[in-house]
């Protein structure tokens, strides 16, 4: 079985408007929105996407997790349709989730996967560790960071990067999360709605190969990014 992200959730305070706000920019409904836990608000977490990381054995993982550094943010947890759920602070401080839902579908068309991180050597050991990822090189990126590679394919000699982890050393005001980046036909479109919607631009950038990349935060504080891939 490959070990990746079986869910993509948006946990915030206004499960309306936030569903008015990405339906215009991304052209669909979400599947995934639910209300900001009152036990994560209570401590301090902002409106957020959680990513699950779709595994067989939760409580197993979740103990392999621990074990390469990680820690557990409360007990397993069942959902209303039988799911485990584990919710895991990884060895370099972002959130992430563990459910045995692997055949669910994201919910949201993801083009990369980013994990910022406040210790890059412990969040490859976590995540390689853990789960089996593969990582592959490595490369300064200058003032951003230095960004690992990686893969969810240890063993297929075709595989290719599906995300990167980067150390956000360099980055002060940066937090521990992963960063989803969302496809989009066409990014000037895309970053216009964000915009006319009530968020914020963070960032743009364009990447060697062309790829087009917009770092946001919706209206209610949530951070994404959106991605328009190189036409060949």
């Amino acid at each position: 079985m490959t070990v990746q992200f079986s869910k993509i959730e948006l946990r915030t305070r206004d499960i309306s408007a936030a569903r008015a706000f990405y339906a215009s920019v991304l052209g669909y409904d979400l599947r995934h929105i639910v209300a900001l836990p009152e036990v994560a608000a209570a401590r301090g977490a902002p409106p957020h996407w959680l990513g699950h990381i779709g595994i067989g054995n939760v409580d197993e993982c979740a103990s392999a997790f621990v074990a390469n550094g990680a820690q557990r943010l409360g007990p397993t947890q069942q959902t209303s349709g039988g799911d485990k759920v584990a919710l895991m602070r990884d060895a370099g401080g972002a959130v992430v989730a563990l459910s045995n839902a692997s055949d669910e579908a994201l919910g949201v068309d993801v083009a990369w996967y980013q994990l910022l991180t406040a210790d890059l050597e412990k969040a490859i050991a976590n995540y390689q560790g853990s789960l089996g990822w593969w990582m592959t090189e490595q490369v300064d990126l200058g003032a951003v960071g230095i960004a690992q590679f990686f893969s969810w394919h240890a063993d297929r000699a075709d595989r290719v990067n599906n995300g990167m982890i980067i150390d956000i050393a360099r980055l002060p005001m940066a937090h521990p999360h992963w960063l989803f980046h969302f496809r989009v036909p066409a990014l000037a479109t895309a970053v216009a709605a964000v915009r006319a919607a009530g968020g914020k631009v963070v960032d743009l950038t364009v990447m060697n190969g062309g790829t087009q990349i917009a770092v946001c935060d919706d209206p209610q504080g949530a951070a994404f990014a959106l991605q328009e891939r190189a036409r060949l």
